[in-house]
């Protein structure tokens, strides 16, 4: 909710709450679900961040391929938000899911 941007106050992703950098990556309700089942399926720590930076300096310091699965999905969190804005496209977050973990399994 910057920059002039005169879109939905509330997170497109859960509805509920006011949209922020640091609720659409970590606190809302579907992002946090997101992180939590990757930290079980990729085995690392299920944390919780009082800040955007906070999580980028944690993810920052993990191994490289920690570090891209951050970052990768930051991005389709971003996308898919996008999507559901921009085209109107309700998606599952267990195609999310699906989607992130066949692009990191190795």
């Amino acid at each position: 909710q910057q920059k002039g941007w005169s879109g939905p106050g509330r997170c497109s992703l859960c509805l509920m709450d006011s949209e922020s950098n640091l609720h659409m990556f970590f606190q809302c309700p579907i992002s946090s679900f997101i992180w939590y089942d990757l930290s079980i399926y990729f085995g690392f720590p299920h944390l919780s961040f009082s800040s955007v930076q906070d999580g980028i300096r944690w993810w920052s310091g993990q191994s490289v391929l920690r570090h891209s699965l951050f970052v990768h999905s930051c991005w389709l969190i971003w996308k898919w938000r996008n999507a559901s804005i921009f085209q109107d496209a309700r998606r599952r977050v267990s195609a999310l899911l699906s989607y992130i973990k066949a692009s990191h399994d190795s």
